[in-house]
């Protein structure tokens, strides 16, 4: 049976202990419904983007941008598929954590999706058939995997913290190479099942392979420290991997805080709600810094101009907006 190798050391302790208070201000910082679409979209692009880089894809990030924000009506081409092809995984992941329970075939169904009109029918979703320098061999693959998933479901894992289950399933999987293509990208998606099942993926706002991404030289060193089928201690890798958890979990709450608080919504919410012209208002303002009467049309092309007044009328008797100047001149800004 697999019992991950590995010591909970006071710096994982701390890390653990960061994650939990930027958790609790997440939890409880509301926001409008427009910015929580908006963090999902840039967290998207951020996940798909970082991912694909890590896999040695060279991409343009505003391009992905492109991709992730016209996805559902995109024609694929061969330099689009693999962006589709990740944005269709993740979202796999919320029709498999619906059981709170995956077995290896759910593995092969993630990486058959990320290969799909990438690798020929035969080659998607299938685990390595050829042995190679990093990994376990070929006949002990599917052994390994269904020995991590058994404990990933065991009474051991779940006494474990989920930040130190999702980094033992991302490495493990990662030294197992059981895919000849897009194994990392699996192994991440595995590991964010794994918080997924466990409630404790931040609403899909987190994305740890900015992390990664941005410390690749100590991110690859601490994949292939240790290999498979040896005394593989883990304890390098969960502060590696703890610490990059707390930091991308701190820069989300600040950013919730920072869109709470700019938007004046600390007044408002729990109070009034907001209907979404007025919600796309404030997003308006929030990020050209004021609404002038000329820009009424631009903003809502379909509605007339004494209805966003009416609109505005009440955001600034929230409290959330102010009036400069009068009449045709008059403009908004955030109070």
């Amino acid at each position: 049976m697999y019992l991950p190798e590995y010591t909970i050391t006071p710096k994982i302790l701390k890390n653990i202990a960061d994650i939990e208070y930027s958790r609790a201000i997440i939890d409880n910082t509301t926001i409008l419904s427009l910015w929580q679409s908006r963090l999902l979209s840039e967290a998207l692009t951020q996940k798909v983007y970082s991912l694909l880089e890590l896999e040695g894809y060279n991409l343009n990030k505003d391009e992905t941008k492109k991709v992730v924000d016209t996805y559902a009506g995109i024609k694929p081409t061969i330099q689009t598929q693999p962006l589709i092809n990740v944005i269709d995984s993740l979202k796999k992941l919320d029709v498999i954590a619906r059981n709170n329970y995956f077995e290896d075939q759910d593995l092969k169904s993630l990486n058959k999706e990320l290969t799909k009109q990438v690798l020929p029918p035969n080659k998607q979703g299938t685990f390595r058939s050829k042995e190679t320098a990093k990994g376990t061999d070929v006949e002990s693959i599917l052994a390994r995997v269904n020995e991590l998933i058994d404990w990933i479901h065991s009474m051991d894992a779940r006494n474990t913290h989920p930040v130190i289950i999702s980094g033992i399933v991302k490495i493990e999987l990662e030294q197992i190479n059981a895919f000849e293509n897009f194994n990392k990208t699996t192994a991440g998606l595995i590991s964010y099942l794994v918080l997924k099942t466990l409630n404790y993926s931040f609403e899909d706002y987190l994305c740890l392979e900015t992390y990664f991404l941005n410390s690749k030289v100590e991110y690859m060193h601490l994949l292939h420290a240790n290999r498979p089928n040896e005394d593989n201690d883990l304890t390098d890798w969960l502060t590696y991997f703890s610490e990059g958890f707390a930091m991308e979990t701190s820069k989300l709450k600040e950013k919730m805080q920072l869109v709470a608080r700019d938007a004046k919504l600390a007044k408002a919410t729990g109070t009034v709600n907001l209907t979404p012209r007025q919600e796309k208002i404030v997003e308006y303002i929030q990020d050209y810094g004021l609404l002038k009467n000329s820009d009424f049309p631009l903003l809502f092309p379909d509605i007339s101009e004494d209805t966003v007044l009416r609109d505005l009328k009440k955001l600034v008797e929230l409290d959330i907006l102010v009036k400069l100047g009068r009449t045709k001149s008059s403009r908004y800004e955030l109070k």
